[in-house]
């Protein structure tokens, strides 16, 4: 499937009239619509998604440039997301594992042991909301995580990655990026008597930030403690915590390229509400036609959105804002199309960048040791001596191992200025069953460049054995999540 040709104009010609419903601007519900059969304009861009092409499941890239379909991967995924890291893509499979990988081959590897996890702006780390509870935080290049809150879910990064945006009970909390700083957005006024926010269980309620990070938009649930009834509220929220603006009964934001306005579905209809001018536009859907994962390019040209019809069947609607015309890019089917995403930018663009450099000091109760050996109640610490000539360390990650196993998070948010104003960074020692090891520690720096390893040996006494193979932590004799 692999370099497939689509003639994709084609199959948009053919599958054209079936589009209903789309672009109409009312203040509320219209009659549906069916679009004028003319050819649709000429766009570029790559599109990711996951569902089907000519009948076969899987996930796949699609060039709107050259209409050219490859195929990533044999199985469906339930979420797909890219980053500006834009050699490499996320996605998750229903059985809830977390994978990423590249472009130009079939070796996806093992990140996180979930069902709902998403990438930074800078596709170097994610967030993942763990099976047993908690939020955690993981490096796109290591498996598994650090425990950023245990009694928060859906974290994201801002585009910046000094500040973090995620979901408590208590509704939208932002902190600095070590998880510091915690604030809660005041949002007592948007409840009724005998209402609270409760954590949502499943489905994509991660945050989105604007691009330039002055906002970000989260869907929050509220359930009535009475009578169980729930309802959702879309609320936008500046990096101080201060709200800005609510929509009642508003899911899954998103924003337009300018960071000026955002679209979200109500009712199985997808709206975009203007910031400036405060006012709400109907895009999609209506009696026959339910809309939902709605997806912005990079320049704010195209929207994308999956669009159901009454019979079940899914397929991708592509818009052009600029002329409000919308084609039929993945004609309807069953498991048509799951989930979609624009390819980015790079975060870090064409820019010089070299890889930083790391020593490592083990320090066992602040004294340096040779030959380091880890015991129960000891504080042992990793003091690594950075240095980055372009000053990108900050917010990146450091990176341990041992042996040929696979690389994990030894930390995930790097003090800003690492490797340029501040040289020396402290981290806890992984936790690791009774053993002697050969320790690996490497860093990356924001835009994927990583140092060469650092082995060194380090004894583990006191802690047991490795009880289990299954989400470890520091209580269960093993090594982080």
């Amino acid at each position: 499937m692999r370099g497939v040709r689509a003639f994709a104009i084609l199959l948009i010609l053919a599958a054209w009239l079936a589009l209903g419903g789309c672009m109409r601007r009312a203040a509320s519900s219209p009659d549906e619509a069916t679009p004028e059969p003319t050819p649709p304009p000429e766009i570029k861009g790559t599109i990711v998604y996951s569902g089907q092409w000519q009948g076969l499941d899987g996930t796949f890239s699609f060039d709107l440039a050259t209409d050219q379909v490859n195929s990533l991967s044999g199985v469906a995924s339930t979420l797909i997301q890219t980053s500006g890291y834009v050699d490499e893509f996320m996605f998750v499979y229903p059985t809830g594992q977390v994978y990423i990988a590249p472009f130009s081959s079939s070796e996806a590897r093992l990140v996180a042991d979930a069902s709902e996890a998403f990438l930074s702006p800078n596709g170097r780390k994610f967030f993942f909301n763990d099976p047993q509870g908690g939020l955690y935080e993981g490096a796109a290049a290591a498996y598994g995580g650090l425990l950023f809150s245990a009694d928060g879910l859906y974290g994201s990064h801002s585009p910046d990655l000094t500040t973090v945006a995620y979901l408590t009970t208590a509704g939208l909390v932002l902190s600095k990026a070590d998880g510091s700083g915690a604030a809660t957005v005041d949002l007592t006024k948007l409840l009724f008597t005998d209402e609270q926010f409760v954590l949502p269980t499943d489905g994509d309620f991660f945050p989105r930030w604007s691009p330039d990070g002055g906002l970000v938009a989260a869907t929050l649930v509220v359930q009535n403690s009475s009578s169980g009834d729930q309802r959702t509220i879309v609320v936008i929220a500046d990096p101080n915590a201060q709200l800005v603006q609510d929509i009642s009964n508003g899911t899954a934001p998103v924003w337009n390229a300018d960071g000026k306005s955002f679209f979200y579905v109500s009712n199985k209809q997808l709206w975009r509400w203007d910031l400036v001018q405060n006012a709400n536009t109907l895009i999609a859907g209506g009696a026959e036609n339910a809309c939902r994962e709605a997806r912005v390019n990079d320049d704010g040209s195209l929207l994308t959105f999956v669009q159901e019809d009454s019979g079940g069947l899914l397929s991708l609607i592509v818009l052009d804002l600029i002329t409000g015309k919308p084609f039929v890019l993945i004609p309807g089917s069953i498991d048509g199309v799951l989930s979609i995403d624009w390819l980015h930018s790079s975060y870090c663009g064409g820019q010089t960048n070299t890889a930083p450099t790391v020593a490592v000091e083990v320090l066992i109760d602040g004294q340096p040791s040779a030959n380091p050996v880890v015991t129960p109640g000891a504080n042992a610490q990793f003091r690594l001596t950075v240095h980055d000539a372009e000053c990108n360390l900050g917010y990146g990650v450091a990176l341990w191992q041992v042996g040929s196993d696979p690389w994990r998070p030894l930390a995930t948010a790097l003090p800003a200025g690492s490797g340029c104003s501040q040289t020396q960074v402290d981290a806890p020692a992984p936790a690791n069953p009774d053993g002697a090891y050969q320790m690996n520690v490497a860093v990356e720096d924001v835009c994927g460049a990583r140092s060469a390893a650092v082995s060194f040996p380090i004894t583990y006494q006191g802690f047991g054995g490795d009880d289990d193979a299954a989400d470890d932590d520091a209580l269960d004799d093993d090594t982080t999540t």
